[in-house]
């Protein structure tokens, strides 16, 4: 569904025939939705006609990135790999096995080639996604890692555990930076936004809690309780 803020009011709405588990913008404007049985498809914001559709994995799609240069989409899914299909015809690029037997559950851009990706069993991979080739991979320590992002414009980025840890690593190393617990039960997100001008951390748990933190994810400048368990959250530039 499309609505007009701030009245809420519907504008349009979108069919696709399939279950849509992820949600991203392309950077002319358009659509791009995962399906929960991996079929992407680009999606005319204007018109909410269906421009392409194709099966481009056997599960889940989550989440779905947008290459530096606008030209690919780059997806992650259940079915353990990662994808890279040209925006403007739907067409695979190529695709990416990245740890056989292992399922992704985030991945994030670092720099205009290399991919942090995540896994359910708590192992961090670095890929350069243009050759395809895994360049690191290791146990991160806590068990299943829920979502990744880069942290300001470095190489630094931030995983979520499900004890709740915020960890904070810096590539080329299998150590973490700093470790912060935020969360009392699963941390079930953090991503970086802006609010107005500033730059801040989001991080998000299954205990209810939403907190804002400063831009280097250290000091938390709110705590706001949602009430039940947050069991996902993200968030995209392009809104």
């Amino acid at each position: 569904f499309s609505y007009a803020l701030p009245q809420f009011k519907k504008r349009n709405a979108i069919y696709p025939g399939f279950r849509v588990a992820a949600v991203s913008e392309t950077q002319d404007g358009h659509l791009l939705l995962g399906g929960e049985e991996g079929t992407l498809a680009l999606v005319d914001a204007e018109t909410f006609t269906i421009r392409w559709q194709a099966q481009i994995h056997s599960d889940i799609i989550s989440p779905i990135l947008v290459s530096a240069d606008g030209e690919s989409a780059v997806t992650a899914s259940g079915d353990g790999t990662i994808a890279v299909t040209d925006i403007a015809d739907g067409d695979l690029v190529s695709r990416i096995e990245t740890l056989p037997g292992k399922e992704i559950t985030d991945i994030a851009f670092l720099g205009s080639a290399i991919i942090i990706a995540t896994h359910e069993d708590g192992t961090i991979a670095h890929i350069n996604y243009k050759t395809g080739k895994v360049i690191a991979a290791f146990d991160a320590g806590h068990g299943w890692i829920s979502s990744v992002d880069i942290v300001g414009s470095g190489a630094e980025y931030v995983t979520t555990g499900v004890d709740g840890v915020l960890s904070f690593w810096i590539a080329g190393s299998k150590l973490p930076l700093r470790q912060l617990q935020a969360h009392k039960d699963v941390a079930s997100g953090a991503k970086f936004m802006k609010v107005g001008s500033t730059e801040v951390m989001i991080s998000t748990g299954f205990d209810g809690s939403l907190k804002l933190w400063d831009e280097a994810g250290r000091t938390v400048m709110a705590d706001l309780d949602h009430g039940s368990a947050i069991l996902h959250f993200d968030f995209h530039n392009g809104g």
